[in-house]
C-alpha cells in the first residue's frame, strides 16, 4: 500500500465530528493543521488545512488560531468569505 493510500486509510478511519456540534473541545485553539471532510454515508468531500505559517517562534495570542478559526468558520456555514462553504453550496444547489 502506498504511503498515500496508508493516509486516506488513516483518516477516514479516525474520529468523526459533526459541524453541528461545534465547537469541538478535541480541536486545539492554536496550531497548523490538516483535515478532512466527509458526508454522512462516508463519502469524501474535502480536504483542507490551516495555521501554515504558525511555527514554533509564533508568538501564541489570547484568541484562537489557525485550524480552530477555520473549523469554526466552516462551523458557521457562511459562505462569505469562507471558500469550503461556497464549494458546498455550489455542490449542492448547481448540479448540472
Amino acid at each position: 500500500m502506498s504511503l498515500s493510500d496508508q493516509h486516506v486509510t488513516e483518516l477516514s478511519r479516525s474520529p468523526a465530528y459533526s459541524f453541528a456540534d461545534w465547537p469541538n473541545q478535541s480541536v486545539p485553539a492554536f496550531g497548523a493543521g490538516v483535515y478532512t471532510v466527509w458526508h454522512n454515508d462516508g463519502r469524501f468531500i474535502y480536504v483542507g488545512m490551516s495555521g501554515r505559517g504558525i511555527t514554533a517562534e509564533t508568538i501564541r495570542r489570547n484568541t484562537p488560531q489557525g485550524l480552530y478559526t477555520r473549523l469554526r468558520s466552516h462551523a458557521s456555514g457562511r459562505r462569505s468569505g469562507d471558500q469550503f462553504c461556497v464549494y458546498v453550496t455550489t455542490g449542492l444547489f448547481y448540479r448540472s
